[in-house]
């Protein structure tokens, strides 16, 4: 009789050793599969994390290096500025000696010019002071047309006569030393310069000058009456004054004008300026002497 081998009857359930032994393979089968995709995911996330570390020290690297050839275009910078600083300050030391060696020779200068001025100053004085001397006993005569046109020193005595006559004063040929016009741009009318052989034939000419004019205000001396023309041009007589002291003495006549001072004159060749009636007279020598007056006033 053959055996058969027993088959499990449908629906029924394996043995439990079987359906034991089939969850069994099951389970380390999910091990498996679970396994090997953990490690795969493992290694793509650090392969991923290095491609990045890669890129992260390339760019690190790439920044140094940039970084590296700022600092040193920096440094080569700082030097270029430091040497140039240098330079700088070399000439700023240089300039500044120069600058006090111009100082000390500008300082110079004007202390030669001080000096130099005051002696000039001197000089000039010296020479006004001597020039007084030499025209102590001359008349400047203003305003006097020429009689003719090719005038000579006969015709200039003649008209000095005349002009003498007139104020009461006897002008001998004799007394009158020298005679001429001076150049000035008037041809018409230059003044006359009469030099007396006398200083007290010069003082003696200016008084009777004077007193004519005081007497006979406010006609006063002119060409008519000295016979020159049938013009009244007014004659004017003074002293022979320097360039200096002609200067001097229109200064003070304005100051004199300015300042309501009643009389300025000029007498042996000095300035003097009064006030009022009996007020005393005050010499000016210089231009410092009218603001002296000025700033007594205030």
């Amino acid at each position: 009789m053959k055996q058969h081998s027993a088959k499990p009857a449908r629906g029924l359930l394996p043995p439990l050793s079987s359906a034991s032994s089939l969850y069994a393979g099951s389970d380390s089968a999910l091990d498996n599969i679970t396994l090997r995709n953990k490690r795969k995911f493992i290694s793509e996330e650090a392969a991923a994390m290095r491609i990045f570390m890669d890129e992260m020290k390339s760019m690190f690297t790439e920044f140094s290096e940039k970084q590296d050839s700022k600092l040193t275009s920096i440094q080569k910078s700082v030097a270029d500025i430091r040497e140039q600083n240098t330079d700088i300050s070399k000439a700023l030391d240089f300039l500044s000696q120069k600058y006090d060696e111009m100082r000390d020779e500008l300082n110079k200068l004007k202390t030669e010019r001080i000096q130099t001025q005051k002696y000039i100053a001197l000089l000039e004085n010296r020479i006004d002071k001597q020039e007084k001397r030499s025209r102590s006993n001359e008349i400047e005569i203003r305003n006097v047309p020429k009689i003719i046109p090719n005038e000579s020193k006969q015709d200039l005595h003649t008209v000095v006569q005349q002009i003498c006559s007139v104020i009461g004063v006897h002008a001998d040929a004799a007394e009158i030393k020298d005679l001429h016009r001076i150049n000035t741009k008037n041809e018409s009318s230059k003044p006359i310069m009469v030099e007396f052989t006398t200083a007290r034939k010069k003082e003696c000419v200016l008084t009777a000058y004077k007193n004519f004019n005081k007497q006979h205000s406010p006609l006063q001396l002119n060409t008519k009456l000295a016979k020159i023309n049938e013009q009244e041009n007014r004659i004017f007589i003074s002293e022979s004054l320097t360039f200096q002291s002609k200067k001097l003495f229109r200064l003070t006549r304005d100051f004199a004008a300015e300042n309501n001072f009643r009389f300025c004159w000029t007498s042996r060749g000095e300035i003097y300026l009064r006030q009022n009636e009996g007020a005393p007279a005050q010499r000016i020598t210089s231009e410092n002497d009218l603001v002296k007056i000025k700033n007594a006033f205030k």
